[in-house]
């Protein structure tokens, strides 16, 4: 192992951005795998941060113990090629597909608040369960203090873009962990004053994230029918993520101001923008990408409903119309309608730039069309 397959070197911060140098972890790229390197230790903590007040070389069986998760306390043996767990949970919830801890939940929550938001990822990543005791602990209102006090933003950021990322089968289970464990108005926070009260169904922030888990259900379910039905379609898989986003937070986006294209002042102060550059710290880059995919929403969903005098949406007519140009005397009335209708298109689609398979797949998700044939117009 040399320097250059360093990846890097981490270590948490916590939420007044304090590093813990003791907490440091290494990651390594060995033989085109990501291999992490850390000490055994144990940690103590006070109740005014995450981050542990002591630390100190420990035991292998200490070490486990003092781990967030039961998954997380299997340990591999190089000498005796197996796998130890010395909690004696670890194995049992990866058989029964559960997130648990190995200590108490509440006291395991309330010295790392991240901890939830780890259980959440996993549990969007792996579509498991998260055990009852620790989704009763997750919603104990000192759980949501400390995640709101001992927290940084970067790292809760940090947290659901790895929710939302590419090793997520189900982004969807991920957002209604959130809601279930009433954490969700502290992660995706709205309104003036930074955060609404959502325990009332009829409070408009809870209804807001009710009506972007639909938008999201729906497109998650659009895509997997998609992919799954056609392998060979090829889609990077790393925009995944800004789709995600998009489609959960078009209810949000759709309250920014008038004139948002002009008015770069007021975008910045909407919900939309405060949510993800202040509260979720989303690099300027991921926002235009997110930004892109909904812009393209509205002129995709015009052409895709429509309808040509073949019964096909603008959209097939258009791509169709390349062919049949070549075949017509230039400026012929039916030449130029054709012409207007690729001009129509490209003028919808050149805004969205790389993004548009991600805006013509959430165009879809939300046009309430049967989802079958949102599939079928879709590979067309």
């Amino acid at each position: 192992v040399t320097k250059n397959d360093i990846i890097s070197i981490e270590q948490p911060n916590d939420n007044k951005g304090h590093a813990a140098d003791a907490l440091q972890t290494a990651s390594l790229l060995i033989n085109n795998f990501e291999v992490d390197f850390c000490r055994l230790r144990y940690e103590k903590y006070s109740k005014h941060s995450r981050i542990p007040v002591s630390t100190r070389i420990a035991t292998v069986v200490e070490d486990a113990w003092r781990r967030d998760l039961t998954i997380n306390c299997l340990y591999y043996n190089l000498g005796s090629n197996q796998v130890e767990d010395f909690t004696e949970c670890g194995i049992r919830d990866l058989i029964l597909q559960q997130i648990d801890t190995p200590k108490a939940p509440l006291k395991t929550l309330l010295e790392d608040p991240t901890r939830i938001l780890r259980a959440i990822r996993f549990a969007a990543q792996l579509s498991f369960d998260i055990s009852l005791e620790l989704l009763s602990a997750a919603r104990d209102d000192r759980v949501r203090e400390a995640l709101r006090g001992k927290v940084s933003r970067d790292a809760i950021g940090k947290s659901i873009d790895e929710m939302l990322g590419t090793r997520a089968r189900d982004p969807c289970r991920g957002i209604q962990l959130l809601m279930a464990t009433n954490l969700i108005d502290v992660v995706f926070p709205l309104g003036d004053d930074g955060e609404y009260n959502c325990d009332n169904d009829d409070d408009d922030a809870a209804m807001l994230y009710k009506v972007g888990l639909e938008y999201l259900s729906r497109t998650q379910s659009l895509v997997t029918r998609i992919f799954v039905q056609s392998p060979e379609l090829e889609w990077d898989i790393g925009k995944r993520r800004f789709l995600w986003y998009a489609a959960f937070l078009k209810p949000v986006y759709e309250l920014m101001p008038a004139g948002r294209d002009s008015n770069k002042k007021r975008k910045q102060e909407s919900s939309f923008y405060r949510l993800l550059d202040v509260s979720l710290k989303r690099p300027k880059v991921d926002v235009q990408s997110i930004e892109s995919i909904l812009k393209g929403v509205e002129p995709i969903q015009t052409m895709i409903l429509e309808e040509a005098n073949d019964d096909t949406n603008a959209i097939q007519s258009a791509i169709q119309s390349g062919a049949r140009l070549v075949d017509m005397p230039p400026q012929s009335s039916q030449w130029k309608d054709l012409s207007d209708q690729r001009w129509r298109m490209y003028s919808a689609l050149k805004p969205i730039g790389v993004m548009w398979k991600e805006a013509l797949i959430l165009a879809f998700a939300l046009s309430r069309k049967d989802i079958q044939d949102c599939v079928d117009q879709y590979k067309d």
